[in-house]
């Protein structure tokens, strides 16, 4: 009755999956000893006209399959192992032909596994597989579900006159793709089209379903899934019992499984509460992590490489935006998903907005505005090609996902946020944030079972400013009086100017001044910087004095003429006096030559380094880099130098 075939011809497979699932359960039994999964799903599906459906499976060997009690035909065509063309490798002649042909092959995988590969027959018309589905008409029948069985109830869900239950029992051992086995820890990832390899689904922009999922194991360990924790029960033989349940309705992307003040500031900027019942945060080996942060619904993984010991201030304000992004993205990205994938660009730039109003309540306005500057000069610098285009369908479909990871992912993201942070400012901060505001409240569309975004409902919702209002969404119907310097032209000299303050151009700008004219803490780094690169002899080492006597009257006693014991609890303060030592050890004569002042300083802060307030070993190897990096070859012998016995690290 059950069929598993060898791989077949690109123009023999199906192209597309069919049926529409309403509601799947899913079982997974653990082997830690043998690396072995056993599973069990049952889906609720409406099968179409045709009479069978068409699921995404790999790596699985399958014990049943049966549908409404009964067991059923089906047939199976393994992506992988597929055999690479030897023709293509024997071109490569230099690094740049390899890496095209690895392109070419990895782009030939992606597109493989587009195609489902478990087709299923559901009823008597679809005894015959092979009649329509090795005969290639499997899209002109399996994209009409039966609409007459299809009723939405009063809550916007799907209900069924007419569905098909079906169960397959499978088992996966040692796979290595989707789901690993680490040292006494099992996970999953939320890669582009992996939840197939560890069970059987239906992959579908528009497909949404519940989920139920079920975990057993060994009780020494910790199970963590996606969803609501429903029970848990010891069983017979030193394993237990898991079980979720996802409430919302969502398309296969993120769902996962784990072993192994902020909510509240979104909440009140939507105006509504978190969207599920719980939130877990999963910190594992930065060996077993795909990405940094890999998010499903109602939990997210995390590299371990982002939990610090409390006296490690460095890594603070990265961990703490990487946290923000990750609970963003449950809002925008989970709980309302793109409508198509050419709108998917919207909900990322919605996450990245909704990181930044953090950014600006938690760690300041001019952290925020810094960011935002690094991230525009990127976006000017890399928005060459088409990978970056924000709405575009075709290149959605020819990058099949690929156009949201790596370098050009982050430039689309950055690109994203900018477009929004520009339509901020047009419709004014209080106006754009109802209608985010409008759009988390939004009831699902008649025949929708979740809730979706496109980028073509955005305009329909912005409204241009009432008569008398300010671009910032205020009101102002006061007359106004022009402010005019009304002293001489000779009391009043041009100190200043700002250029794009709101950073509304996505474009390189250009300053054309005399050094003299260059010289918070983001702002004072480059500041430090600046003056660093325009010390010379010429100025008789301005710029390098300067920063030796800034950094003395902020860090040294003034009795002792020595470096005072280290005290960072202001941060921002730290990050600037973490800078001037770098800064000097760039300082270099036109003979590339480090000045006498330079290295004294430098070598005088090494060795009266005192770490008994706070231990921040970061600034230590940041002396330690600055020791290198200077050049001693102009000074015969450093007065300080000879006296450094030791370092002293005090914690």
């Amino acid at each position: 009755m059950a069929k598993q075939r060898k791989q077949k011809n690109e123009e023999q497979r199906p192209e597309t999956s069919g049926g529409t699932v309403l509601h799947q359960k899913l079982c997974i039994s653990v082997d830690m000893e043998n690396r072995r999964i056993y599973g069990h799903t049952e889906m609720k599906v409406l099968v179409p006209e045709s009479g069978y459906i068409a699921l995404y499976a790999d790596n699985m060997v399958f014990s049943s399959i049966t549908v409404d009690g009964n067991e059923a035909k089906y047939e199976y065509f393994p992506h992988h192992p597929f055999t690479e063309d030897d023709s293509s490798w024997c071109s490569v002649s230099c690094s740049k032909s390899a890496a095209e042909v690895a392109c070419t092959t990895y782009m030939s995988s992606l597109t493989r596994e587009t195609i489902p590969n478990l087709i299923i027959a559901c009823c008597d018309k679809s005894n015959e597989i092979q009649s329509s589905v090795l005969q290639g008409n499997m899209d002109s029948n399996i994209q009409s579900t039966n609409a007459e069985h299809v009723v939405i109830d009063s809550n916007g869900l799907v209900e069924d006159k007419d569905a098909k239950i079906v169960c397959i029992d499978y088992w996966l051992e040692r796979a290595e793709v989707g789901i690993h086995f680490g040292k006494n820890m099992l996970l999953t990832d939320n890669q582009i089209r992996r939840s197939h390899c560890w069970f059987p689904c239906m992959y579908n922009f528009s497909q949404h379903c519940l989920f139920d999922i079920e975990l057993t194991v060994n009780s020494e360990f910790v199970a963590v899934s996606n969803g609501d924790l429903l029970y848990q029960v010891m069983c017979c033989y030193g394993l237990q019992k898991v079980v979720f349940m996802v409430h919302e309705v969502y398309r296969i992307v993120g769902v996962a499984m784990r072993k192994g003040n902020l909510s509240s500031h979104y909440e009140d900027y939507l105006s509504a509460s978190f969207p599920f019942g719980s939130y877990k945060q999963v910190f594992i080996p930065p060996e077993l992590c795909m990405s940094s942060i890999n998010i499903g619904a109602s939990m997210c993984l995390f590299s371990s490489q982002l939990l610090f010991d409390e006296k490690v201030i460095d890594q603070t304000i990265e961990t703490r935006v990487k946290l923000a992004y990750a609970l963003a993205k449950q809002w925008f990205g989970v709980y309302i998903t793109a409508e198509e994938p050419s709108d998917e660009w919207l909900l990322e730039g919605l996450a990245g907005f909704l990181t930044d109003s953090f950014i600006k309540r938690f760690l300041g306005n001019n952290e925020a505005r810094y960011r935002r500057y690094k991230a525009n000069c990127a976006v000017y610098k890399a928005d060459t090609t088409a990978a970056t285009a924000l709405s575009s369908s075709g290149t959605c479909s020819d990058l099949i996902g690929t156009q949201s990871i790596g370098i050009y992912g982050r430039i689309r993201s950055w690109k994203a946020v900018a477009v929004l942070q520009m339509l901020e400012k047009q419709m004014g901060p209080e106006s754009f944030r109802k209608i985010l505001q409008i759009i988390v409240y939004k009831a699902p569309e008649p025949g929708k079972t979740t809730r979706v975004l496109s980028t073509k409902e955005l305009p329909k919702r912005i409204q241009k400013p009432k008569k008398g209002s300010k671009a910032d969404g205020s009101d102002d119907n006061a007359e106004t009086v022009p402010s005019q310097d009304m002293r001489a032209s000779s009391d009043s000299p041009l100190l200043w100017i700002r250029v794009d303050p709101e950073m509304e151009y996505l474009a390189e700008i250009h300053f054309h001044q005399p050094v003299q004219m260059w010289a918070f803490w983001r702002v004072r780094i480059e500041a430090a910087y600046a003056l660093a690169h325009t010390a010379s002899e010429g100025t008789d080492w301005a710029g390098l004095m300067h920063l030796i006597k800034f950094y003395k009257g902020r860090r040294f006693d003034a009795d002792t003429g020595l470096p005072r014991p280290n005290d960072f609890h202001d941060v921002p303060e730290y990050f600037v006096l973490e800078a001037i030592p770098h800064a000097v050890a760039m300082v270099r004569a036109v003979d590339n030559k480090s000045p006498r002042e330079a290295v004294e300083f430098v070598l005088q802060l090494l060795k009266y380094n005192d770490n008994s307030g706070i231990c921040t070993l970061m600034f230590i190897d940041l002396l330690l880099w600055c020791i290198l990096s200077v050049n001693l070859s102009s000074v015969s012998r450093p007065p300080v130098l000879h006296g450094i016995s030791k370092i002293n690290v005090k914690s």
